[in-house]
């Protein structure tokens, strides 16, 4: 499915692209998969571990957030040349 640059695609158009491409991709992951273990073979090294997903649940630390600029604990907000003078 070739777009043209003057065209714009409609959704509908692109869910099916993508659905089509779909099939192709998991097959091709497949096959990669395949192909390493197989030279993990001829190569004579380990085979590749398999490593679960984590269980552990996420963190749910609400009492700091990245945004969060105040001083850290300990620093009354005074910089370090008001600290040096004194």
């Amino acid at each position: 499915m070739a777009f043209s640059e003057h065209q714009q695609p409609q959704p509908e158009d692109l869910r099916r692209f993508i659905t089509q491409q779909q099939e192709p991709i998991i097959q091709l992951k497949e096959q990669v998969k395949l192909l390493e273990a197989e030279m993990r073979r001829l190569k004579k090294l380990p085979a590749k571990p398999d490593i679960k997903p984590s269980t552990k649940p996420p963190d749910d630390d609400t009492g700091s957030s990245d945004g969060d600029l105040s001083a850290p604990e300990g620093n009354d907000g005074a910089s370090s040349d008001t600290l040096l003078k004194q």
